[in-house]
C-alpha cells in the first residue's frame, strides 16, 4: 500500500485550506496509519486529569457510539489504553505528536495557543490568539458533536477538579 498516496487522497477530498483539524475522539486508534499517510502532520494530544476525564465520559450520553462509556471499569480501561498508546508514540524519536494539558489550556489559554501555533509552524500574533479565544462568541455554525452544547461558551474552569467535588477521584 502506498501510504503517502492514501494520505494525499484523503487531503484531496477536503476543502482547500492551509491546514486541517480533525478532532475525532477515536483518531488515536489510527495513529500509526495517520503517521504513515500524513507524515508531515502535526498531531496534538490533549490530555486531561484522569478522574475528570472519566467523569466527563460517564455523564455524557453517547448513545451506542461508545458502548464502553457506560461502565466505570471500562472507562478506566479505555483511558489507560489511550494514554499508554500515546505515551508510546510520543516517546518515539520521530514523533510528530505534541502532548498538551487540558488544565493548562484552560488556565493559560494564550500561552498554550502560542505553543500550539509554534508547534504547528503557524505565524500567529497575539491578536490572532485573542480572536481564537473569542471563537465561541462569533461561531454560528451548527454542531452535532458531543460538545454541541458547549461550543458557543467561552473557556471556563468549572470542569477542572469536578471529579473530586463529586467524590469520583
Amino acid at each position: 500500500m502506498d501510504w503517502r498516496q492514501l494520505g494525499q487522497n484523503y487531503l484531496d477530498k477536503l476543502p482547500r485550506q492551509p491546514f486541517v483539524i480533525d478532532k475525532l475522539p477515536l483518531n488515536y486508534l489510527n495513529i500509526g496509519f495517520i503517521r504513515m499517510a500524513l507524515p508531515q502532520s502535526q498531531i496534538l494530544y490533549l490530555q486531561r486529569d484522569a478522574a475528570d476525564h472519566e467523569l466527563a465520559l460517564m455523564k455524557h450520553l453517547f448513545n451506542q457510539a461508545y458502548p464502553w462509556s457506560y461502565d466505570v471499569d471500562e472507562i478506566k480501561c479505555y483511558r489507560q489504553a489511550v494514554e499508554s498508546l500515546c505515551d508510546t508514540v510520543i516517546a518515539e524519536p520521530d514523533s510528530n505528536i505534541q502532548r498538551l494539558s487540558y488544565e493548562q489550556l484552560i488556565n493559560s489559554p494564550e500561552a498554550t495557543l502560542a505553543k500550539i501555533a509554534d508547534y504547528c509552524g503557524l505565524n500567529w500574533s497575539e491578536r490572532d490568539i485573542h480572536q481564537a479565544l473569542q471563537f465561541a462568541d462569533n461561531n454560528q455554525q451548527p454542531s452535532t458533536t458531543g460538545s454541541a452544547s458547549q461550543v458557543r461558551n467561552p473557556l471556563h474552569n468549572r470542569s477542572i477538579g469536578l471529579a473530586k467535588r463529586y467524590g469520583w477521584a
